[in-house]
């Protein structure tokens, strides 16, 4: 009797499920509610059925007392089955990916999903082994008999559907796989490289036109490679700057457009001048370097660019060692720095780029070879590239315009002690030098700061205490004066002497006024009344100048010069003013040499050998 009883109750469960449910759903189903009622009396099944009836048709109730004959004790059931088409659950009627998204969804909220995780996770110890077949089987069933219990199905659309499908098997058991996979722990999120502020008082360039915001929130375009220094940190992150390039005006730009270069060079008030910074693209070297590849520029290291002239015309092979391209737009410049023994040097390198000052508005060169537009087939790039890794060195351009010399300069390129030599005698000049040439030594030469004019004449026009001249070179022509060195005298004795105050005034006892223009010579004097000079030609003039110190041989004063060899009696130098041949001396005797020359610096530019 109890069998019977289990059996009806099964069906009864059976009967409840959709029409069309396939086999294996089903057969997953009853078997658990066949061993679930074996053995239960008719009232205890009802009771276990109770819960599906809920689930699937609420408010059915299965009857607890059956009456007696098999048709009366089926009608419950079919009022289960009716009632069940009237359920509410949502309806498949389709099964594309974004139902399928959802119904996946749906059943994580359930417990079967967990079962399914759990199942996963043993099948397949703890994702260390792969999922057997038959185990997925498994998985996939549970999940489809609780998608058969919450949705009903439209025409078309069954569970054999899903079942058959290995791309809705591949969504559920995909889906499963991901919650049974512990996700792996994130990547560290990489740190975001800080910015560093350069310290107040560094220079650099702007590396990209950009806009500088004022302090009063106004905005300033800016160009890239204008010149600024940093002024420290500002607000957000942002960098407080003084443009310079001919702006001179403060305010705030990204750090990340800030790149360090060698200060520029400042003019005789102390204002940084109004270069910018640009890119030449071109090539260290073009062929062996040569003397002829120099050209000082609008800055005052006439000794830097002599004394790397000078190795190039000994020993080419020293300058291509000392330059070498990174390849990647710098470039890395080797010079030697004497150590406190006074007799070794070490290595010391700079690297650079090939930003370099330049004249607004052209591509040119403020400083070493500056003397044209830069044409790359024509103009090597190593000249400048040494100037800016000295300058780095140093402490920027404004730190090696000031002079220095040239033994110290060849040092630093060659790594071999300079030998400052005592001027020759008159009759050995020639000798020296070509005994200095056969040995390829570098030399550079240091002409005379000034030359003493002395009671020199005829300088001055004029008549009734009012005068007019200028105090000339050698040649007569316009010249440099020293400050501090004009006296002009009354030869006669009536008009009594004159001199400057270093700021341009002429004075004296017997002078009303008087002014004189240094970098000129021009000159003026007005005496009182009755103490004036009988005659123009009476007046004396005595002074220093400086500057050009003979036309004729076109050699200047506080000048450095590289000696390039010896032709005949004389001598030839090359001026570091750059290629142009109206700008070097004309070859020159001994005694010139002595006049206009008073220091000689040599470098043998190889150690001695032992």
């Amino acid at each position: 009797m109890q069998h019977v009883q289990a059996q009806a109750q099964s069906s009864a469960l059976a009967q409840a499920r959709p029409a069309g449910g396939a086999a294996a759903v089903q057969a997953k189903a009853d078997n658990g509610a066949h061993d679930a009622l074996r053995g239960m009396s008719f009232d205890a099944g009802a009771a276990y059925l109770a819960p599906v009836q809920a689930k699937l048709a609420p408010g059915a109730p299965v009857q607890a007392k059956p009456a007696e004959g098999g048709a009366a004790a089926a009608a419950p059931v079919q009022r289960l089955a009716v009632q069940r088409k009237n359920t509410t659950k949502p309806t498949l009627d389709k099964l594309d990916a974004p139902t399928v998204a959802k119904v996946v969804a749906a059943l994580k909220g359930q417990g079967v999903w967990a079962g399914a995780v759990s199942a996963y996770k043993a099948a397949t110890q703890e994702g260390k082994a792969p999922l057997e077949r038959a185990a997925e089987d498994d998985i996939f069933l549970e999940l489809l008999v609780a998608v058969e219990a919450a949705y009903s199905f439209a025409e078309g659309v069954s569970i054999d559907t899903l079942l058959d499908d290995a791309q809705i098997r591949a969504t559920f058991i995909g889906a499963v796989k991901k919650d049974a996979t512990p996700a792996p722990a994130p990547a560290p999120e990489a740190e975001k490289p800080k910015v560093e502020i350069p310290r107040s008082g560094t220079f650099g360039m702007v590396t990209s036109d950009t806009e500088l915001v004022k302090a009063d929130g106004s905005k300033l375009a800016l160009k890239a490679g204008d010149a600024c220094e940093s002024q420290g940190a500002g607000a957000d992150g942002m960098l407080k700057v003084l443009v310079h390039s001919g702006k001179e005006v403060e305010g705030t730009i990204d750090p990340k457009l800030f790149k360090t270069q060698p200060r520029i060079s400042t003019d005789d008030d102390g204002k940084t001048q109004a270069y910018t910074y640009q890119k030449y693209e071109g090539k260290a070297f073009l062929g062996e370097p040569s003397v002829m590849d120099v050209d000082q520029g609008a800055l005052g290291d006439c000794y830097l660019i002599s004394g790397m002239g000078a190795v190039a015309a000994a020993n080419p092979e020293i300058i291509k060692k000392a330059v070498k391209d990174n390849g990647d737009g710098t470039y890395t410049i080797t010079f030697y720095e004497l150590q406190k023994d006074g007799k070794t040097f070490k290595p010391h390198t700079e690297t650079v780029d090939s930003y370099l000052p330049s004249y607004q508005g052209q591509k040119r060169t403020t400083y070493a070879q500056s003397d044209t537009a830069f044409n790359p087939v024509s103009q090597a790039l190593w000249p400048a590239l040494i100037e800016k890794a000295y300058a780095q060195w140093q402490g920027g351009y404004t730190a090696i315009q000031k002079g220095g010399q040239s033994s110290k300069a060849m040092e630093a390129i060659t790594g071999v002690k300079s030998v400052s030599s005592a001027m020759p005698k008159e009759e050995d000049v020639i000798a020296t030098f070509a005994q200095w040439q056969k040995e390829n030594k570098a030399v550079v030469c240091g002409t005379r700061d000034w030359i003493q004019q002395t009671s020199k004449t005829g300088l001055f026009e004029g008549a009734g205490g009012s005068f007019k001249g200028a105090l000339t070179d050698e040649q007569g022509m316009a010249a440099e004066i020293v400050k501090g060195t004009v006296k002009v005298k009354d030869a006669a004795g009536k008009g009594g002497t004159a001199t400057d105050d270093k700021k341009g005034k002429l004075a004296g006892a017997s002078v009303d006024s008087g002014s004189i223009a240094y970098d000129t010579g021009k000159a003026a004097l007005t005496y009182k009344k009755d103490l004036a000079p009988a005659d123009a030609k009476d007046l004396e003039a005595s002074y220093q100048f400086e500057g050009t110190l003979n036309q004729g041989l076109n050699i200047h004063g506080d000048h450095a010069y590289m000696f390039r060899g010896v032709q005949g009696e004389t001598l030839l130098f090359h001026n570091p003013w750059g290629p142009a041949a109206h700008k070097h001396p004309k070859p020159m005797t001994a005694a010139q040499f002595r006049e206009y020359f008073e220091t000689i610096a040599v470098n043998a530019t190889l150690p001695p050998k032992g």
